[in-house]
């Protein structure tokens, strides 16, 4: 009998330290001296259904995206201000590259909590991967991202407010993106089947709103767990310095009877090889409508070709990240190539967009000025 007790404790306790504690997180870099790096990942934990699991993650392993990684120990521990059931650990260590260049620093942990409803289930199987990837050409510090929030009323609009300034004054965007999945050590992936919080019901929207540096869902319409993630980006003179994956667990309950009007379903803007896109990439055809840009970063021009599938006309728009449109160019006569220049040279240093519409679609590629 007691062999059975022990046997049964110790199962009890291998289930805890496995338990499903995560709702999210991030990698932040900061340079100290010459192309040394303070890396932190910075870890939210759920301590009301996971506190033993919360109080196990004394340590992650960070890969470093130059062959080498290391483990990184907790360093902080803290209770999340305005959320008292959130901790928030940060793991630091200190890295050393041997030469400059871009390089994507991530960790994976176990794993998200189970019946999250936009992921493939079960998804207590699958790992929560952060990233950040760094230009060490350039000193840098990434941007720091205003505390999240992880519980939100149903019918009731989410909002979550982003980076909106940088240590070295760059320039920030931000982008949607799809969650991070790793089959192979130290090398993510997108999940093609993870889909974003809106799409459950599809109704609404979620989007980011680029001026008010504002990501929003307008609204939940169904009680539960949900995942999502996002892309903050600096530019400095035109070159990309770093870019940060941030992954949140986001907990809908009905917490009033709020009849918030809910808006028709709108597909969530995501980037695919640089072409912005409200189609998922397994659904986007490129054939339909290409576009290209150059010189990146422009000068004093920029020129935008199109070529689209059938003879379309054609609506060439340059547009910032406010949503305003700067210049434009529409032609009535339909035909399957068009090049348009624009001048640049009187634009603001930073981010831009060129937005193509057609019959066929309509696809937003970024430029630098």
């Amino acid at each position: 009998m007691k062999k059975l007790l022990s046997l049964a404790l110790v199962c009890c306790l291998a289930f805890t330290a496995k338990a499903t504690h995560l709702l999210g997180g991030e990698i932040q870099a900061k340079n100290t001296t010459g192309l040394t790096y303070e890396i932190s990942g910075v870890l939210f934990l759920d301590i009301q259904k996971g506190q033993a699991a919360a109080n196990a993650q004394t340590e992650i392993i960070l890969c470093f995206g130059d062959g080498q990684q290391i483990t990184a120990k907790r360093v902080s521990s803290e209770q999340l201000e305005g959320s008292p059931n959130v901790n928030r650990s940060i793991y630091r260590v200190l890295h050393t590259y041997a030469a400059s260049g871009n390089y994507t620093l991530t960790a994976k942990l176990d794993n998200f909590t189970n019946g999250i409803l936009n992921m493939p289930a079960p998804s207590q199987e699958t790992s929560l991967i952060i990233q950040t990837t760094l230009n060490t050409s350039l000193p840098n510090a990434t941007a720091q991202a205003p505390n999240p929030k992880f519980i939100s009323g149903l019918r009731q609009i989410f909002s979550l407010a982003l980076p909106n300034t940088d240590p070295d004054g760059d320039s920030l965007s931000y982008r949607l993106t799809k969650l991070l999945n790793q089959s192979q050590a130290c090398q993510p992936t997108e999940q093609a089947n993870a889909i974003f919080p809106h799409e459950v019901t599809r109704e609404g929207t979620f989007k980011i709103n680029h001026s008010a540096a504002l990501l929003t869902w307008n609204a939940p319409t169904l009680v539960g767990y949900y995942t999502y993630a996002y892309v903050t980006e600096e530019w400095r003179k035109g070159v990309k310095v770093a870019e940060t994956w941030r992954t949140y667990v986001l907990t809908v309950t009905d917490q009033t009877s709020s009849t918030n009007p809910i808006p028709p379903f709108e597909p969530a803007l995501v980037e695919f090889n640089g072409v912005i896109t409200g189609l998922p990439p397994h659904e986007f055809v490129a054939a339909n409508i290409s576009m290209k840009i150059y010189p990146v970063p422009s000068e004093q021009t920029i020129t935008v070709e199109v070529t689209t599938r059938q003879p379309s006309n054609v609506y060439i728009e340059m547009v910032d990240l406010q949503g305003r449109v700067l210049r434009q160019a529409a032609y009535q006569d339909k035909a399957t190539r068009r090049t348009q220049e624009f001048r640049t040279d009187d634009l603001a240093k930073g981010v831009y967009l060129i937005r193509v519409r057609s019959q066929e679609a309509t696809v937003t590629r970024k430029f630098v000025r």
